[in-house]
């Protein structure tokens, strides 16, 4: 949509979307610190999984919403196309693993865990797929939804399965979903949104 504004509007838009941004990557960049430092400090690999997540959606974010190309790879156009598509995998990837790592599948339910590494297997199929033979693929950005359904329904099951700490895992994407099902509303012009 093209609209004429007055200078005075575009720069407080600008510096209020500028000041927002800051806030929102500054969260990430110590959510992803945090998380190293706790990874060095005990050595499991649930915190590296979580840190891997967070570049994924700090850097698909970034795609989003220009910030990538603005700042990190402006000589890369051919990047700006795919970026988008490669950050969530890496982001889908880490949620699957990191719930695997989380709610200790691979030792308790392994069932659950080749039902999460299947998944993952699929997903990355579909990427190799949607970049070298189907390249329409590439912009089914909603097949993401997918993994981390998985990884929710493997949170749901450890929870009432007694395992108490899958709870958080459950509660992290139950809001997870609320952002998705919220987007895709705006994204489909929604009324209740």
């Amino acid at each position: 949509i093209v609209v004429l504004r007055s200078a005075n509007y575009l720069f407080e838009y600008a510096l209020d979307e500028y000041f927002f941004f800051g806030i929102f990557y500054g969260m990430i960049l110590v959510f992803i610190f945090y998380n190293l430092l706790m990874y060095f400090a005990v050595r499991e690999s649930h915190y590296v999984f979580y840190t891997l997540y967070l570049v994924g959606i700090g850097l698909y974010e970034m795609s989003a919403d220009g910030i990538g190309f603005q700042y990190l790879w402006p000589l890369a156009m051919e990047w700006n196309q795919y970026a988008p598509g490669f950050t969530l995998f890496l982001a889908s990837s880490a949620a699957l693993l990191f719930a695997s790592s989380v709610l200790n599948l691979r030792k308790d339910e392994p069932w659950l865990y080749t039902l999460l590494m299947s998944v993952l297997c699929a997903r990355t199929v579909f990427l190799v797929l949607s970049v070298f033979v189907y390249t329409s693929w590439f912009s089914f950005r909603f097949v993401d939804i997918i993994p981390f359904s998985v990884a929710l329904y493997a949170g749901i099951y450890r929870w009432v399965k007694g395992y108490k700490a899958a709870r958080f895992l459950v509660i992290a994407y139950a809001f997870l979903f609320y952002g998705i099902i919220s987007k895709v509303s705006l994204y489909f012009n929604f009324t209740w949104m």
